[in-house]
């Protein structure tokens, strides 16, 4: 009986943590300070339990104890002081190895189906967009297959909902090799529930009995371990009943780690999903580009979690536990049970998890109106920075929140933080590029699917990327309306006369309606209006066989120019050479020659 009251006022007090919880500092608002100690609450809640029943225990004692008696009861991984955190911004051994064995069945594929011999690397983004970018991206995987580019992929990147197909298929494949008209068929079919219907948007259905328990056995385990519990446990449990239903009773204790050695083999594309964390605002004296929210992105593949951008990466099955300048720590918050794959789908997409700070940066930065034939711009995002502290636009009740796998390494920029909180890329802008575009990866074209249709987030990704030194095309010359009004885009063609050989082409194609398809059905008015919208999770097995299908035969009547696209990268990969970051010329390749010879009689070269 002691336990059970002593879990249940230690799990109010985690709760209560995450509300409350703040960086190492007390929070400021105005001229009134604040500050919330969930330690001295858990005492004082304790004793005044213990008062009450006229029981004296040792609080922290019977804690301790109820947590070692839970972990006695789950198989954790062994203690491994060899593990270490990877720094640097290389690929992983792991990530070479799938690429050594993925490499030649990619250029099979693009030597069969498109008539092309010189090795080039592809890749797949998909945007968010909640079920609408997940069953999107369903329906270019299953186009893409069918005109045999999805083969000649080597990785396949998602943000937010799309990560809903990308993950869960990978892991199906992986285990049962289900194909991915099967996962369709499956999918399809289970959207048609919900736990509640308010104002047109419905939620994901209502967890069985059983699925409860395992979520029960989670967060119990996240006690046992003092990880964080936050809502994501139970949201990511929602994601992972619909989309991994073929799993089986076990699907939301699966891990993405357990499939590593069957996708070195090379089978299929590496599966990434993509989630952000960020850097607290410093000052608001203006509204400027510096003054919004600067966001460090992350990456999550059944190998590694890390990103290029704090320089560090940390194995999948390890990133549940606690780390201190590289090394795990000797103790039981060392060897931690891992995170299922159905959490990081919860944390995928969990938009619900933006501060005031970005709600302000995307929607309500300034508004105008016109006065007597006069327009004015009203900074309402300034004034309501000025106006409010900076603990109350930052605080996030609902993000996931990690042991910081790079805290106490000097060469982080993560590395001052005990713990990190990651949550949906979308909230910087929609589309995983960081993640694909990775400097190591060198690919040479992304199509891009998005569910969406923004230029705008289109453009943030190209700050984010010239920012941190990864060349990205010019996106100057394009419109919105010309993106969402075209079945699809290339952004550096290799064809056009200011094409840059050294920067990645994007082949952009939006979900769009296409009379070709269909004279009634339009996915933008239905995103808008209608079933599409991203906070509707149910679909008729019509309506979601309907998306499916209308991004699919977009993907056939593409065939054409994706062919175009890619023999002519060829040509251009074939008849250039890069020098040093730039195009070489007749007078480079010469130099280079005469290098090479002159190495070869070991001259002293000045």
């Amino acid at each position: 009986m002691k336990k059970i009251v002593l879990f249940v006022v230690s799990f109010g007090c985690i709760i209560a943590q995450d509300i409350f919880a703040k960086k190492d500092k007390k929070a400021k608002s105005n001229s009134i300070s604040f500050y919330f100690d969930t330690t001295k609450l858990q005492s004082y809640l304790a004793d005044g339990f213990a008062y009450v029943s006229n029981i004296d225990f040792g609080i922290q004692k019977a804690i301790e104890s109820a947590k070692e008696s839970i972990r006695e009861s789950f198989v954790s991984i062994k203690y491994d002081p060899s593990i270490r955190v990877r720094q640097g911004t290389d690929l992983s051994p792991q990530e070479k190895i799938f690429l050594s064995n993925r490499l030649p069945k990619c250029y099979t594929a693009l030597e069969k189906n498109f008539g092309i011999t010189s090795p080039l690397k592809l890749g797949f983004c998909a945007s968010g967009g909640g079920n609408r970018a997940m069953l999107t991206t369903l329906g270019a995987y299953l186009g893409m297959q069918d005109i045999g580019l999805f083969d000649a992929l080597v990785y396949s990147a998602g943000v937010s909902g799309s990560t809903w197909t990308i993950a869960p298929w990978s892991y199906l494949y992986a285990t049962q090799k289900t194909s991915i008209e099967d996962f369709k068929n499956t999918l399809v079919k289970s959207l048609d529930k919900t736990a509640l219907t308010v104002g047109g948007k419905s939620l994901p259905p209502m967890l069985s009995l059983e699925q409860l328990n395992f979520v029960m056995d989670g967060i119990k385990r996240r006690f046992a371990y003092n990880q964080p519990i936050t809502s994501i446990d139970l949201y990511g449990s929602f994601i992972g009943n619909y989309s991994l239903g073929l799993v089986g009773k076990e699907k939301l204790a699966v891990t993405w780690s357990s499939i590593a050695d069957v996708l070195m083999q090379g089978d299929m594309p590496m599966p990434m999903g993509s989630a952000v964390s960020y850097v607290y605002r410093q000052s608001v004296k203006k509204q400027s580009e510096e003054n919004q929210t600067k966001y460090y992105w992350f990456e999550v593949s059944p190998f590694e979690v890390g990103g290029d951008q704090v320089r560090a990466y940390v194995p999948i099955k390890y990133f549940g536990s606690e780390f201190y300048k590289g090394s795990l720590v000797d103790n039981y918050t060392g060897n931690a049970p891992e995170y299922p794959l159905c959490y990081f789908q919860g944390v995928f997409g969990s938009a619900f998890a933006a501060s005031l700070n970005e709600i302000i940066d995307r929607c309500i930065q300034s508004s105008k109106i016109t006065i007597f034939g006069k327009e004015f711009v009203l900074p309402i995002g300034l004034w309501i920075r000025r106006t409010t502290s900076e603990f109350t636009r930052d605080v996030r009740f609902y993000a996931a929140r990690f042991f910081n796998y790079s805290y106490g390494l000097a060469e982080s920029l993560t590395g001052t933080m005990k713990e990190i909180k990651l949550y949906d890329g979308a909230m910087h802008f929609n589309f995983p590029l960081p993640v694909l575009m990775r400097p190591a990866r060198e690919l040479n074209c992304i199509f891009l699917c998005d569910a969406s249709r923004s230029l705008l987030e289109l453009q943030k990704a190209e700050v984010h990327c010239k920012r941190n030194g990864i060349p990205f095309p010019d996106l100057s010359k394009y419109t919105q309306q010309a993106l969402e009004s075209k079945l699809y885009t290339i952004i550096n063609d290799p064809s056009d006369q200011d094409y840059h050989p050294n920067m990645v082409t994007i082949f952009y194609f939006p979900l769009i309606k296409n009379e070709a398809y269909s004279t009634t059905f339009d996915p933008v008015r239905a995103a808008e209006k209608g079933h599409c919208n991203t906070f509707n999770f149910k679909y008729t097995k019509k309506q979601a066989e309907q998306l499916v299908d209308a991004v699919r035969f977009n993907v056939h009547q593409m065939k054409s120019e994706i062919t175009r696209v890619l023999q002519k990268l060829a040509e251009q990969k074939n008849s250039k050479k890069v020098v040093k970051g730039r195009v070489a010329t007749p007078v480079d390749l010469f130099i280079d020659e005469s290098l090479l010879a002159a190495e070869a009689m070991d001259v002293m070269i000045p």
